[in-house]
């Protein structure tokens, strides 16, 4: 075990509040896993039972990142590449200070999938500043390694943990927090997820109340959250507004897990533009704001 931060799942009486394990949770991402993996999963270098897994009870991650074949060193490879934004760990999960601070160390986990849903890739790494505080925080990443197979329809998913983690219903130390997934072309080049979504889950946008864009004279600016995190500030969409959309926006990517879809879903839906509703998001996490009940 690395020497840091020890993240408890706390017991609470609440079922809201409850952590469960992979092989039984709800939250959007475990039924999917565990329509790929059955009994196990390959995670930090070893097989973990999902029985002993935990995982968060909301998708605290948010992706923006690419899948794409590309050459290393002569050779046929793969990578998934970009910036994963971790919101606030969810109540229930508690971080404890210890050598790096109140930290938690955070992992990323590719894997490509067949036709079939059989696993033909798999790799780990960590991104360049793996220490992440409880309240969230914005890295860099970059999933990559050998394969020569092929692409056309299959499916790639990057997937983000945490640990040292101490979780009453189980001995693992490891909480999965979230994950992406991408539709792969021919070439080797990833698009929107166009997968089955989870049971119950609307596949696109926010049907029957979305808005044409609105007459906005909207600008940016670069500021520093109150984190120390910066963002994009945009000038020109009310204060009360922002907070409605960035909940409108936590509330989809929880119903759906469609990270992609959802700023276009959003930004339909309220008359803005994408741009609006990412900056929007940056703002939420560079300031903390508390996410909705759901």
């Amino acid at each position: 075990m690395r020497a840091g931060a020890i993240l408890i799942v706390v017991g609470v009486a609440s079922a809201a509040h409850a952590q469960g394990k992979l092989d039984s949770s709800s939250v959007w991402f475990a039924p999917v896993l565990r329509t790929w993996f059955s009994d196990k999963m390959p995670l930090g270098g070893s097989d973990v039972y999902l029985g002993r897994l935990a995982c968060s009870n909301k998708d605290i991650t948010r992706f923006d990142a690419t899948a794409e074949a590309f050459q290393l060193s002569g050779s046929r490879a793969f990578r998934i590449t970009g910036r994963l934004e971790l919101g606030a760990l969810p109540e229930g999960l508690k971080v404890i200070d210890g050598a790096m601070g109140p930290k938690y160390f955070v992992h990323l986990e590719g894997y490509l999938f067949n036709l079939d849903g059989t696993l033909v890739w798999q790799k780990d790494g960590v991104p360049q500043s793996p220490w992440v505080e409880k309240i969230g925080s914005s890295v860099e990443f970059n999933v990559f390694g050998k394969y020569g197979g092929g692409f056309d329809g299959y499916t790639a998913v990057v997937l983000a943990w945490g640990e040292p983690i101490l979780v009453e219903v189980t001995s693992d130390m490891r909480v999965v927090l979230g994950m992406k997934r991408f539709s792969m072309t021919s070439s080797g080049v990833s698009t929107s997820y166009k997968g089955p979504r989870p049971t119950g889950h609307p596949a696109a946008g926010v049907s029957g109340d979305s808005i044409p864009n609105r007459e906005l004279n909207l600008q940016y600016e670069r500021r520093n959250g109150s984190s120390g995190l910066t963002y994009t500030h945009v000038h020109g969409i009310a204060q009360e507004e922002k907070r409605q959309i960035f909940d409108a926006l936590v509330r989809y990517e929880d119903r759906t897990g469609d990270d992609d879809g959802s700023r276009t879903a959003i930004g339909r839906k309220f008359g803005i533009p994408e741009d609006a509703v990412r900056a929007i998001s940056e703002e939420a996490l560079a300031n903390k704001w508390p996410l909705p009940n759901m």
